[in-house]
């Protein structure tokens, strides 16, 4: 395929391959799935798309007589459009358990398709998520590589698409635009069923206000006039469709009291920042913003990670009453793992007072690494960390594939 980017989940579909007889992936438009499985399966399956209408008509009114047209191992893309056939994709697996990698099914909504998965294809079948490209993606067609201030910049304002870096003569901002309409049109709109689409679009826009900070639907009712169970629908059908991700409070007990409302982010930083109406890396530099961006470019990086690996994410944030707050408490190998970021070149002492006060709170069997992610350069992280604090700088985190691989 012209211009494919080689993915990370890449390995981790392959050896699904051999374990499950079904292998559901899903993820953002434009993420690259279909390119994905293409690429790794076009020569062992067939491949036919339930997008387009002829094809999804007769899927719906003839399930079992559209499988045996098309007959396994098959890539079945945009599986939700047909939810019909997975009751007959479950019968012809069970009918044969040992043959495994017979059914590759791919889907954008997985507030639909994982509704059909989970009540057809339980047992059956392995679940990956594939977001757009992660930092160790970057295939380099537009921004050489992410390690400081600048070009991480240049990475948020672009986004991580990967039409917009297989295309440099793409216009960002206008690409993000159409992508933000036809998402409303096909996507939420169907879903929803919203009448108002400048309502919604105001919702969207003071949801982005609110990002990289604690989640207030009383704040977004006010401010856009839809009931607060409104705004609670309409952010589970973005979160279930790729484009935010709500992060819960750590959970466990602790001296100190602690907030419990969860923090927003959206899971492309160029989607986010076209909404704040930013275009100039300057506005990304020197703006007032800066520290929420950079944080929600580590927030999208982290579940990268983690699906990336075939994992679910265990991505909490920890904030008491008093102020002390670690950015990221990730769960993982049997510890917790205190993650605080920080759009700097120049950590210092100020930068590590919340991860300090998070490890008085933990046992010291459950503590992993405390660090400071920074885009600072790699010399002087190797001078500042420690052997109680870690710095991580961007290149180490472009560097990183896996979830594993980055608590090396």
């Amino acid at each position: 395929m012209i211009n494919y980017f080689h993915r990370n989940l890449e390995s981790v579909l392959k050896a699904s391959l051999k374990q499950f007889p079904a292998t559901v992936i899903t993820g953002p438009r434009q993420s690259g799935k279909t390119s994905l499985v293409k690429t790794v399966l076009g020569k062992s399956h067939r491949y036919i798309s339930l997008e387009t209408p002829d094809i999804r008509a007769f899927a719906a009114r003839d399930p079992r007589g559209f499988l045996e047209r098309n007959k396994p191992p098959i890539i079945i893309d945009e599986i939700q459009y047909a939810p019909e056939i997975l009751n007959y994709i479950k019968e012809m697996i069970d009918n044969n358990r040992d043959a495994m990698g017979q059914f590759i099914l791919t889907g954008s909504q997985n507030f639909l398709l994982m509704q059909g998965v989970s009540q057809s294809l339980a047992g059956r079948t392995a679940i990956l998520e594939l977001y757009p490209l992660a930092l160790s993606e970057n295939p380099g067609n537009r921004i050489r590589s992410v390690k400081n201030h600048e070009s991480a910049a240049e990475w948020m304002l672009c986004g991580s698409y990967p039409e917009l870096h297989r295309r440099k003569v793409l216009n960002s901002r206008a690409w993000h635009n159409a992508y933000l309409s036809t998402y409303i049109e096909r996507d939420v709109r169907q879903i929803l069923k919203i009448g108002d689409l400048n309502t919604f679009n105001q919702f969207i826009r003071v949801l982005a206000g609110q990002s990289g900070g604690l989640l207030n639907m009383s704040s977004i009712s006010t401010e856009t006039g839809i009931a607060v169970n409104s705004v609670k629908n309409w952010l589970s059908v973005l979160n279930a469709s790729y484009q935010t991700i709500t992060l819960p409070p750590f959970y466990l007990k602790f001296k100190k009291r602690l907030i419990h409302a969860p923090k927003i982010y959206f899971a492309d930083t160029g989607t986010l920042i076209n909404i704040l109406g930013f275009s100039e890396i300057e506005q990304l530099l020197d703006g007032h913003q800066s520290g929420h961006l950079f944080e929600n470019l580590v927030a999208g990086e982290l579940f990268r990670l983690f699906a990336n690996s075939g994992e679910k994410p265990a991505v909490y944030y920890w904030r008491t009453v008093a102020n002390d707050e670690v950015d990221f408490i990730i769960e993982h190998g049997g510890k917790f793992h205190a993650l605080e970021c920080k759009f700097t070149a120049t950590p210092s002492i100020s930068h590590i007072k919340g991860l300090e006060a998070f490890s008085g709170e933990i046992p010291a069997s459950k503590q992993g690494i405390k660090a400071l992610i920074c885009p600072c350069d790699d010399s002087l992280a190797k001078s500042i960390s420690s052997n109680k604090i870690r710095i991580i700088t961007l290149k180490k985190l472009a560097a990183s594939k896996t979830i594993s691989s980055f608590f090396k």
